[in-house]
């Protein structure tokens, strides 16, 4: 009986929904500057960023940076990307890959500049 309510505590535990990481734009100059945060009480590793740019629907531009850093509770990291050829407005959607609690996750990400 008592590995079964182990058992049940470790399934919960697994279930929990994690606050998704936010990305804000912080600066563009020859580069844009994004800002990507850990809203949760646990710290988060950072692993890849897919991003696509994009104005009135149509893709401007798109990469894939490779970050590899852990982000501790309530922080931020700064990263850089390539600025997006002029186009007016600009949106930044993203993938980024996490590592939270030893579990691989991917958070739709987005901003404008």
């Amino acid at each position: 009986m008592r590995s079964l309510a182990i058992l049940l505590v470790l399934w919960f535990a697994g279930c929990v929904r994690t606050k998704p990481p936010m990305m804000r734009v912080v600066g563009v100059h020859a580069v844009v500057l994004l800002e990507l945060s850990n809203p949760t009480p646990k710290p988060m590793r950072m692993m890849r960023l897919h991003y696509t740019f994009a104005s009135a629907g149509t893709t401007i531009s798109s990469g894939d940076v490779e970050l590899e850093r852990e982000v501790q509770p309530g922080a931020v990291m700064v990263m850089e990307v390539p600025t997006p050829p002029t186009a007016t407005p600009v949106t930044i959607d993203g993938e980024l890959t996490t590592e939270h609690d030893e579990i691989i996750r991917i958070f739709r990400v987005s901003a404008k500049l």
